[in-house]
């Protein structure tokens, strides 16, 4: 008996070690969530509707450090930022913050500029150069030369001078533009005022950044102050690499407002190395005006994932995207075998395609998907300079001048907000709109979804949704027909004095509220 209770006693001890065991693994288990949770949560009792914050350590920052990267950076490439003076004929209209005016028939300007190669090139602006008879290049060490110009390209507003030095001259580095990352510390160096090496510093606030002064300037923006002065000068990161040419502000009062934009270096080398080989930039030409691929358009076309550049129409009847059958509402989707993410996108594409070449283009029509081919023509030999005549609208009588017409007896409201008549051969005929046809927009109610979406009095709305209109009537039944949550595309049309056929054609879409 004594062995079977020992025995027994040892299975009850082994028993409630076992579950021991068990517990501490339990307890152990729990506290390691909680552990856990109170780490992914920032507290200990931190659950699912519990929204309290805390605060975390801060990293220090050694401003000694960020200092003497600043002084490395100037040090460096201080030596290859120059300081330009020009004298030009005064030949322009108009007051420009970048030049002073001085007796004598002629306007003197200032700009800065940065060597790129020590043979006595040097990269700047287009417009600190622009007209100059005289051209006078202040070297770091207070050397001075006189300059004559290269090359210069209106679309980005870059150009190329060329000193003769007898000696070699530093270069600057050029660094790669697409690796700088918003927040990057930046440095701008120039001559602002005409105060020469002028360092600033900043960082890089936005990419992309568009103007709307030509399609080819898509900038890096900078919050480093950038005055009258520093145009054509660097903008620097803090390997001491130009990433940027420093080339316009945004401004009310004319000078520093704490936003700058400055070319990508990536596309001043491309121009830079055309400039100096050819003497001009030369840029593959399609002849069409590409707007961005909206939500609406792209539900309607079965594009799934909402890519591609929508032809708002072509600029050029007997361009070479008119010879390939490319019309108006026409969505590229693909340009050489390169799939086409938006409008910036297929413009780069073209622009850098080799001027002559042939490419395949496909497009979506209606919903289908088509190929053509297309020989590139040459943008340069197309777009000298600006058209200067005049973007008008058509002439209203004094009762209809866009907003301030009254809505007539029996007039009710529709959907969008917008007051309409038939569009009739004789006030085409008046509206310099030759045969168009269509509903003609009279009046745009204030506040209302035709006016959110920037529809306005004298444009004529040509179709809805694909359905070709001829009349008023037409499109109200289109427009009634459709219910809340439905999307809606207008193409409308407008007098356009620069056009050959005197109208230009956009769309407009939102979804119904």
């Amino acid at each position: 008996m004594l062995e079977s209770t020992t025995n027994e006693a040892i299975v009850v001890a082994d028993s409630k070690r076992q579950r021991l065991m068990m517990s501490l693994i339990i307890i152990v288990t729990l506290l390691i969530g909680i552990g856990i949770g109170t780490v992914l949560s920032g507290g200990t009792f931190a659950d699912k509707d519990d929204h309290r914050i805390s605060i975390v350590s801060g990293t220090t920052i050694d401003p000694n450090g960020l200092s003497a990267a600043f002084s490395r950076v100037a040090e460096a490439v201080e030596p290859s930022v120059v300081h330009i003076n020009t004298v030009e004929q005064a030949t322009r209209d108009g007051f420009d913050l970048f030049r002073d005016f001085h007796g004598g028939g002629s306007r003197r300007g200032s700009g800065s500029g940065i060597i790129v190669d020590n043979a006595g090139y040097i990269l700047t602006n287009k417009h600190v150069v622009d007209d100059a008879v005289q051209i006078k290049v202040k070297f770091y060490d207070g050397t001075e030369l006189n300059g004559k110009v290269i090359g210069t390209d209106r679309e980005t507003d870059l150009a190329v001078i060329k000193v003769d030095s007898k000696t070699p001259l530093p270069p600057a580095k050029m660094g790669d533009s697409d690796k700088m990352k918003v927040g990057d510390w930046v440095i701008a160096i120039g001559s602002p005022f005409g105060l020469e090496q002028t360092v600033t510093a900043g960082i890089i606030s936005a990419r992309e950044r568009s103007t709307g002064e030509s399609n080819f300037q898509q900038f890096l923006q900078t919050d480093a102050a950038i005055n009258p002065g520093n145009s054509g000068g660097p903008l620097v990161n803090l390997a001491g690499e130009v990433i940027g040419i420093n080339t316009q502000i945004a401004t009310r009062t004319g000078v520093y407002n704490g936003i700058g934009f400055a070319l990508p270096s990536k596309t001043a080398v491309d121009v830079y190395n055309q400039l100096v080989t050819t003497g001009r930039v030369s840029r593959g030409y399609i002849g069409v005006y590409p707007v961005r691929l909206t939500p609406q358009i792209a539900r309607q076309n079965n594009i799934a994932d909402g890519q591609g550049a929508l032809i708002n129409d072509l600029s050029d009847e007997n361009g070479p995207a008119a010879k390939a059958g490319l019309r108006s509402g026409d969505i590229i989707i693909e340009f050489n075998g390169s799939k086409i993410k938006d409008e910036r996108d297929l413009v780069n594409r073209v622009a850098s395609s080799q001027v002559g070449s042939t490419v395949s283009v496909k497009y979506v029509r209606e919903g289908k998907v088509y190929t053509t081919t297309i020989k590139l023509g040459d943008r340069a030999e197309i777009n000298k300079e600006p058209d200067e005549r005049l973007d008008r609208t058509p002439r209203f009588n004094d009762d209809e001048e866009p907003g301030g017409r009254r809505p007539q007896p029996g007039y009710k409201e529709n959907k969008l907000g917008l007051e309409l008549e038939t569009l009739g051969p004789e006030k085409a005929r008046r509206l310099n709109l030759g045969s168009l046809k269509g509903a003609l927009i009279t009046r745009v109610i204030p506040g209302s979804l035709a006016d959110d979406n920037q529809l306005r009095p004298g444009e004529v709305i040509v179709s809805v949704n694909g359905q070709v209109i001829n009349s008023e009537e037409e499109f109200g039944q289109i427009i009634g027909s459709l219910k809340p949550g439905d999307d809606v595309v207008l193409k409308v049309a407008r007098y356009d004095a620069r056009s050959d056929r005197n109208v230009i054609y956009r769309f407009v879409s939102f979804t119904l509220p």
